[in-house]
């Protein structure tokens, strides 16, 4: 096999194009989805962690029905305010 030599100008174009694909582009968003779920399983876990007395129950037509104590509404209203910022 022959070496054929390659001037920088052109690896820069090269490695321009693999970073502009899509692929690239959605691999390096992997770990941001990573920290979200994260994010989100841990904000479940606060809530479920601050719940008691939650209720699911089935009413007359067969649906379930999930009584939620106060104590998770301002949980919820809490990491509204505290993520907004």
């Amino acid at each position: 096999m022959k070496n054929i030599p390659i001037k920088a100008e052109e690896i820069e174009a090269l490695m321009r194009k693999v970073k502009s694909s899509k692929k690239y582009k959605m691999k390096k968003q992997i770990p941001n989805l990573i920290t979200l779920l994260n994010l989100f399983f841990g904000c479940l876990a606060i809530l479920v962690t601050f719940q008691s007395g939650t209720m699911a129950t089935l009413d007359e037509t067969g649906d379930m029905v999930i009584e939620i104590p106060e104590q998770i509404i301002l949980c919820e209203y809490v990491y509204r305010t505290c993520s907004a910022g």
